[in-house]
């Protein structure tokens, strides 16, 4: 697709990154591979109980793509009390300040298990009780203390005997791509109701553990129109390897409210006109909310440039008016 000019952002370092992606071998690869569990031949499912149902990839709750990871038990069993079930990988944090993730908690008795996420033995997030169905999205971890390959557990563990308690505890989403509503990154999209909305009409999406010094490409996709890319950026991370960029919501007069993705392609690879979750070519992909009032029915920019012309054309009747009277 040929994006006009207004369309494109393109960055002042642009030159720089093709001449480190042409001199530096790099790598598209994401920072936290498997990261909504398309697929999950990277993590390694462990338990110290057999009666727990072995983790596996679901459907019935999931926030990107297609899957989620499930760790379950069944109300036919009994779980021993201070057991764990979990998914693991092993992910280089050295350039990772912070990690985010989507997690649903469920279990029809109060008190006997709870959810967390642990880097090697220490807890970073949670301990969560495990009931009611709740919903815990866009959790962020702060990982900013740690350097080198460590392993990073999504976990449930028993505080006491589970005896026929039903038991889900669903992962997904887990990135250190996220969309803020402020440029400095203070404001993570989830934390306020409705966080693009009116007066919101900017995302800011920051990203840590991209290759240094490299061209990206950012496509922003709605997927209520087709075809559903809106808009494309290209940033080019800096030399440790974070990644910016922000798109004004109102650029577009056709745009929808629902949710949206900004989906990061590392050069020369760049965003296909119809999203898809299951691309190969993702190295990141955040979705986050868009409000009806995010998006003015006439952007700002095309209200100005209408005033403009009619204040442009009410003038010129004038003064031809004007000159008529002066030549008769």
């Amino acid at each position: 697709m040929d994006w006009p000019g207004w369309q494109r952002v393109v960055s002042a370092a642009v030159a720089l990154g093709l001449v480190f992606a042409f001199s530096t071998p790099v790598s598209a690869s994401p920072a936290i591979p498997e990261r909504s569990f398309e697929t999950v031949s990277g993590w390694t499912y462990s338990e110290d109980d057999a009666d727990y149902t072995d983790g596996a990839q679901s459907t019935t709750w999931v926030t990107n793509g297609t899957y989620s990871y499930l760790l379950s038990a069944s109300s036919a069993v009994s779980i021993s009390n201070n057991t764990y079930a979990q998914v693991s990988q092993s992910v280089d944090l050295t350039n990772i300040d912070t990690l985010y993730f989507d997690a649903r908690l469920y279990a029809d008795t109060t008190g006997k298990f709870e959810a967390r996420v642990l880097v090697g033995a220490t807890t970073v997030w949670g301990p969560y009780n495990v009931f009611t169905q709740t919903e815990y999205l866009h959790q962020s971890v702060d990982l900013s203390g740690y350097t080198g390959s460590q392993s990073l557990i999504f976990q449930v563990i028993t505080k006491a005997t589970a005896n026929k308690i039903a038991m889900e505890v669903y992962y997904d989403n887990i990135t250190v791509w996220e969309s803020y509503d402020d440029a400095v990154q203070t404001n993570v999209w989830g934390t306020v109701t409705n966080r693009y909305d009116t007066g919101s009409e900017t995302v800011y999406v920051y990203g840590e553990a991209f290759a240094n010094s490299q061209l990206y490409h950012v496509g922003f996709y709605d997927p209520s129109v087709a075809p559903n890319i809106v808009a494309i950026t290209d940033p080019t991370s800096t030399s440790t390897g974070a990644l910016s960029t922000q798109y004004l919501l109102s650029t577009d007069q056709s745009a929808t409210a629902g949710t949206w993705h900004a989906v990061v392609y590392m050069d020369p690879d760049t965003p296909p006109d119809t999203y898809n979750a299951s691309d190969t070519k993702i190295v990141e992909d955040d979705d986050f909310e868009v409000a009806a009032g995010a998006i003015p029915e006439f952007p700002t920019v095309m209200a100005a440039i209408i005033v403009a012309g009619l204040c442009f054309g009410a003038y010129y009747w004038m003064r031809k008016r004007q000159l008529a009277y002066v030549k008769v």
